[in-house]
């Protein structure tokens, strides 16, 4: 019986890391939206962030030539 409880506990352990590790990564992934230009997903450039949008516009005008 009491190795049956240790069991459980240590699954119970393990549950709530399980939802802490989740509640971090939603934390993170909030603070990312936030700190994004109006929650747009953004590209590392090698000189600075640039959103998506403008991202892909710049591809679109190097592509057309204009």
């Amino acid at each position: 019986m009491n190795e049956m409880e240790e069991e459980l506990e240590k699954e119970l352990e393990k549950k709530k890391e399980k939802e802490k590790e989740k509640q971090e990564e939603k934390k993170k992934r909030k603070k990312m939206e936030r700190s994004s230009p109006a929650g747009r997903s953004t590209f590392r450039d090698s000189r600075n962030e640039v959103s998506a949008i403008d991202f892909v516009a710049d591809l679109r005008s190097v592509s057309t030539g204009r």
